[in-house]
């Protein structure tokens, strides 16, 4: 749990960048915080000569695509499957060459 801080800072942010919708469910959130401050780890936005705080920040909005603009695609998406089956989320994810999973 060393990396418990971090991944909290990571939610919060996230949640303030709109990439964490702020009524997702606790575990939701911490599943996703995980997700994305590995990802932020291996980045070249984690620069030990800037604060976590503001490299995070960074991340999630500098990113191009940004993080948010991933997050609201992966939101539009799960949506269209929920409405329209798993056929849909299927084309997209195949014609974005991604890996369909589901949130």
């Amino acid at each position: 749990m060393e990396k418990a801080y971090h991944i909290f800072l990571m939610i919060e942010l996230a949640k303030c960048c709109d990439v964490i919708a702020k009524d997702l469910e606790y575990d939701s959130q911490w599943d996703k915080g995980q997700e994305l401050y590995a990802t932020f780890e291996k980045s070249q936005f984690n620069d030990a000569e800037k604060s976590e705080y503001d490299c995070i920040v960074e991340y999630l909005t500098t990113d191009e695509p940004t993080v948010a603009d991933r997050a609201n695609a992966e939101s539009i998406v799960t949506n269209l499957e929920a409405q329209h089956g798993d056929k849909v989320a299927e084309v997209v994810y195949d014609l974005l060459g991604v890996k369909h999973s589901k949130m």
